[in-house]
């Protein structure tokens, strides 16, 4: 009588087997977490720029949380309890001041108080000259970027600087007290976050319209290896005074529109 052989796979068979099913698994994972830190990297470059468009939203409709018990000092420095008409007060809030450094960012209410005549100024002279500047702490709020990343340097074009270098920077949005029109600027230099003064503010208004100023910005978001297709930015038009001022670009859009300044 015959010897039956059960079909079956050999032992090299097998190994062959799961060496291949692992393979394919490591394949798979390895994608899904490509897959996964190109969202996350592309979901905090467009959580920055909804950060900087809402700066937008709120000056046009500001939100001022205070009774009618405050008042300024000739400083713009706000104080409760100051003997002040109802429903109406010396300390103004104009805007908002955002302080980034690296993937820190703090954003601050803006105060202001007239300290003189503001006939025949154009808006800028007039919050040049004839306006005292103060931030409110106790209102401010933090919100760091998201999933690692951070502000960076172009590489290359305007502004470049080696990509070791970190970044920080100010932006003041503020809507003038005059006109009722936003105007933007910015810095390469803020302070540190407890010596922001007056000074800060003029000399960003003062800059006019070169970089910074109200010069158009490139703020590269840096991804740390989270999306090795090459860093994103945040562009910012020169003379921005709305949301739509605000834009993500990549380095292939810079080229194909003839740009220089890469991320």
């Amino acid at each position: 009588m015959g010897t039956r052989i059960s079909p079956g796979f050999t032992i090299i068979e097998t190994m062959l087997f799961l060496a291949v099913t692992g393979l394919l698994v490591i394949g798979v994972l390895i994608g899904t977490g490509a897959a996964l830190n190109t969202q996350r990297y592309r979901d905090s470059v467009e959580s920055f720029k909804g950060l900087l468009q809402d700066q937008y939203a709120d000056l046009g409709s500001v939100r001022n949380s205070r009774d009618n018990n405050w008042s300024c000092d000739n400083a713009a420095n706000p104080t409760q309890g100051g003997s002040i008409i109802r429903g109406q007060s010396d300390c103004l809030i104009v805007g908002k001041y955002m302080r980034i450094d690296g993937r820190a960012i703090t954003i601050y209410p803006v105060l202001a108080r007239q300290t003189g005549s503001t006939s025949g100024l154009t808006d800028i002279a007039a919050l040049d000259t004839r306006y005292a500047f103060h931030i409110s702490t106790s209102e401010r709020e933090n919100s760091p970027m998201e999933w690692g990343t951070q502000i960076a340097w172009p590489k290359t074009g305007t502004g470049s600087r080696s990509p070791a270098t970190p970044r920080s920077m100010g932006i003041l949005f503020v809507r003038s007290p005059e006109s009722g029109s936003i105007y933007t600027f910015t810095s390469d230099n803020p302070p540190a976050e407890n010596a922001i003064t007056q000074t800060t503010f003029t000399n960003m208004i003062a800059a006019g319209s070169t970089i910074p100023g109200q010069g158009s910005r490139t703020i590269c978001v840096l991804s740390s290896g989270l999306f090795p297709a090459g860093d994103m930015a945040i562009y910012l038009d020169a003379f921005a005074a709305t949301s739509s001022a605000v834009e993500v670009r990549s380095n292939d859009f810079t080229r194909a529109s003839g740009g220089s300044t890469q991320c």
